[in-house]
């Protein structure tokens, strides 16, 4: 069914419903008082057509959008419009202008539910996004007629611009601090303290400051240009590095640092994903950092007790030792590959291909060797094992995790629960382990 502009003033949801497939159906009804709105500002007359059947009304619409004076009349009823509304006050319950910002609303919502993962996706969520927050007030007095030649396409553009705004910071403000932005963008919006923290358990101290230094001078840049993370051009980068030279050159860091524009960035980009990490983290709050009996980088922690860190981590890898024996073969294999030897996760992915293939064929006497495999052959079988081992070995630490706080005793007796930094302890001690003269089994 062809939908015509003109729609978006007369259309109402009736109902909406998300499928376990995870997309949105949506029904739509008549709404006949805005139908008669649009046919006063257009002077035009139904003919006998019932407002209230959308399926006729959208008929009668999308034949006079077929006419050659089409994109005139709806350039007057949509001038007509909001001419109307801006001389009302208060505006009446019935003002077409409810559906338009509705109608945005749902697509602005439909939009940005493709980005939410599956796995994070509900029905109240989608209530949540679909739910209108701008009022028709706040939207005509806010906008400027200027914005775009084309009134009735400036009009659905700054609408859209603003409603997802809304919807963003609906999310943002429940639980999600930091959507729809790019890791710039969050480095840009978070204050110095929440940067600090993000750091602090993930940059060694002596890369600490600089990034620190880095992010203020970003941060600096951003407020007295005015300029948004999105529209920074090759000028403001220059500015930005040239200012973190400087710094860099005075108190506490004492050295000049030779980076290029690209690799600011980058840096950057990465206290950004740290920041996203610490505030929304992949599992839940856990111990108490400040009492952490391992690898937390916190600065201005004291330096453990020698005896006390020997003791503690010979507990830790005598727990370790029980753990990687009671794993299966090839997850042993994983681990091992992995903070032993120190092989990428797609070279992993190829070893282990190559074990099944052979494990698979080894009784088949028209099988092929894995030699004798194509190299096209050979990447689809290691791409196919690559997501499996990234998975697999997410879940050995949290295994780990939980199996090391079930045999050794927790500060205080408290009950851990999880976080990512406790994952990135585990990936650390994983590493402590192996470097402490352990033997490299199944490799």
């Amino acid at each position: 069914m062809t939908i015509n502009p003109l729609s978006i003033f007369y259309r109402s949801i009736d109902r909406w419903q998300v499928h376990p497939s995870g997309s949105i159906q949506i029904a739509w009804k008549c709404d006949p008082k805005a139908v008669l709105a649009v046919c006063q500002a257009g002077n035009l007359d139904l003919g006998g057509v019932s407002r209230s059947n959308l399926d006729l009304v959208n008929t009668y619409f999308d034949r006079l959008a077929e006419t050659q004076s089409s994109q005139e009349s709806i350039a007057t009823i949509v001038d007509n419009l909001y001419r109307s509304a801006l001389a009302q006050s208060p505006l009446s319950s019935d003002n077409c202008w409810f559906n338009w910002i509705g109608a945005m609303t749902v697509k602005a919502a439909c939009h940005i539910w493709r980005k939410i993962p599956s796995s994070q996706q509900s029905p109240e969520l989608f209530e949540q996004l679909v739910s209108p927050t701008l009022s028709v007030r706040n939207l005509l007095a806010g906008f400027d007629p200027q914005y775009h030649p084309n009134l009735f396409v400036g009009l659905q553009a700054w609408t859209y611009r603003v409603v997802k705004y809304h919807a963003y910071t609906s999310l943002r403000a429940n639980g999600r601090p930091y959507f729809g932005l790019s890791n710039l963008g969050v480095v840009a919006r978070s204050s110095h303290t929440k940067v600090r923290a993000a750091l602090v358990a993930n940059i060694v101290p002596e890369q600490l400051e600089l990034d620190i230094s880095i992010c203020k001078v970003f941060k600096s840049y951003l407020e007295r240009s005015k300029v948004s993370v999105n529209k920074l051009g090759s000028a403001d980068w220059q500015e930005i590095l040239a200012a973190v030279q400087a710094i860099s050159l005075a108190e506490p860091l004492q050295r000049r640092i030779d980076i290029t524009i690209a690799e600011l960035g980058s840096r950057i980009d990465r206290v950004g994903s740290l920041i996203r990490a610490n505030a929304s983290p992949v599992v839940h709050s856990y111990d108490d950092r400040s009492r952490s009996i391992s690898i937390d980088r916190y600065a201005s922690l004291p330096a453990p007790d020698i005896d006390e860190s020997t003791q503690i981590l010979g507990q830790l890898f005598t727990v370790i030792d029980r753990f990687i024996n009671n794993l299966p073969a090839e997850a042993q294999k994983m681990v091992v590959l992995y903070h032993h030897q120190h092989l990428k996760q797609s070279e992993i992915a190829y070893l282990i291909a190559q074990d099944r293939f052979i494990a698979a064929n080894i009784d088949r006497q028209d099988s092929r060797s894995w030699a004798e495999l194509s190299p096209i052959e050979i990447t689809k079988l290691t791409n196919n094992y690559q997501t499996k081992v990234s998975r697999k070995l997410g879940n050995i630490y949290l295994d780990l995790l939980d199996y090391i706080h079930a045999n050794v005793s927790h500060p205080d007796d408290k009950v851990a629960d999880r976080n990512s930094l406790a994952i990135e302890s585990v990936k650390q001690i994983l590493e402590q382990y192996f470097q402490a003269d352990r033997p490299a089994k199944n490799t």
